[in-house]
Order: C-alpha cells, then sequence, then structure tokens
C-alpha cells in the first residue's frame, strides 16, 4: 500500500494505465568547426512559442466549454508565463551565449521551478509544474516529438504517473479515467484542482509507484 496526499474525492478500482516520463529530448550537437548558430536557434524558439500559444488558446477554449471558465483559467496563466520576459528573455540571452533552444528553454525552466519549489507558500510552489508543463510543450515543438496521448485509452483504467500535467489532466475522460495517482504534485497543482472540478479520484505525492506498479496491475485509488 503507498500513501500519498488525497487530491481529489472518491475511490477506484480498476486497471492501471502507467504513463511513462517523456524521455529527455537531444539537445542539438555543437563542435568547435559547427558551432550553434543564434540567429538560427532563435528563430526555431520564435517557431515553437508561437505553436505552443495557438495549442494553449485552443486547450483553454475546450477546457472553458467541458469544464468551465474557473478551470480554464489555468491556461490563462500558462500563457502568462509562456509571454513572461523573466521567461522568454532568459531563453533568448542563453542562446545569445552559444547554446542551442533545447537547451536554452530546459536550463531556464529547471531555474524557475527551482526558484518557486524553494517558495514557502504550497500554492506557489505548485507552479513549478506550470512552468515545467511550459517547457516540455516547448520542447515538444523544437523537437518534433509527440505530446503524451490520454485518449488512447479506450477501456476505464487507472492512470499511474510521475506527474500529469495540467495539460495531461484536461485530456482526461471521467468516462475511461477512472482515477489517477501520481509520485510528486500537491493538492493544490492545477492538475489537482482539475480533477476534483472533473470529478476524478485522484491521490498525488505518492514516491516510487513506476517501481512497483506495471500495466494491467488491478489497483485501488482512495482519494
Amino acid at each position: 500500500m503507498f500513501k500519498g496526499i488525497a487530491a481529489s474525492p472518491g475511490i477506484a478500482i480498476g486497471k492501471a494505465f502507467v504513463l511513462q516520463p517523456p524521455a529527455e529530448a537531444p539537445a542539438t550537437q555543437s563542435t568547435e568547426a559547427q558551432p550553434v548558430d543564434p540567429a538560427a536557434e532563435k528563430a526555431r524558439y520564435d517557431d515553437a512559442l508561437a505553436i505552443s500559444r495557438k495549442e494553449i488558446e485552443s486547450l483553454r477554449d475546450r477546457v472553458a466549454k467541458r469544464v468551465g471558465e474557473k478551470e480554464a483559467a489555468v491556461f490563462d496563466a500558462h500563457l502568462m508565463m509562456l509571454e513572461d520576459p523573466s521567461f522568454t528573455d532568459e531563453v533568448i540571452q542563453a542562446i545569445e551565449g552559444g547554446v542551442d533552444a533545447v537547451t536554452a528553454v530546459n536550463q531556464v525552466v529547471e531555474m524557475l521551478k527551482a526558484v518557486f519549489e524553494s517558495m514557502d507558500d504550497e500554492y506557489m510552489r505548485e507552479r513549478a509544474a506550470d512552468i515545467v508543463d511550459i517547457g516540455q510543450r516547448l520542447v515538444r515543438h523544437l523537437t518534433g516529438t509527440a505530446a503524451p496521448d490520454l485518449s488512447v485509452i479506450t477501456e476505464p483504467r487507472i492512470i499511474v504517473a510521475h506527474d500529469l500535467t495540467p495539460s495531461d489532466t484536461a485530456q482526461l475522460d471521467p468516462a475511461t479515467a477512472l482515477g489517477f495517482a501520481t509520485e510528486s504534485g500537491g493538492r493544490t497543482s492545477h492538475s489537482a484542482i482539475m480533477a476534483r472540478s472533473l470529478g476524478i479520484p485522484a491521490v498525488v505525492g505518492t514516491p516510487g509507484l513506476l517501481q512497483h506498479i506495471a500495466d494491467g496491475d488491478v489497483v485501488v485509488v482512495d482519494g
């Protein structure tokens, strides 16, 4: 039995759908003979930024129609973070310093994540997950990597993951997502808030799940 943080009330029993963490995106290779081209990397970043913006706007509209404006505000916050100079300017500065766009995004995400995680306020600490969500989206578009697709779940399952981003949780259909359990996260995370709005039982902050639960195992989530 694993003990975590009750994030969304209810009890669910079913087979596990284990969502593996995304693989680390490869950086652009640079050598002394062929250094990274800052102009090209900034152009790549601008393209990824534009695509990410449209994607988040679309996701926000879908969540507003399906769940409500209050829950959709999560993605208004994502848009604000995406355009925030403390994010974008840092990425551009890193690129101008000689690293590729993927490395620049990852460096800035890690820096801002550490800042949020060091805060005393629990709600502000949980915003680190939003920064990670934005960073993962940008890196996917920079590398052409597919996003986690939870729509592939066609029968009732309990999702087991290291973490679920707000973007992941917004994809969940209560008809097939019986509940979820994650290794990280807190009660005030946007994923937990979304789960409560959708009426999906959830437990978060439960280390070790992926080491002991395999896809198809029957599990119980008590939120």
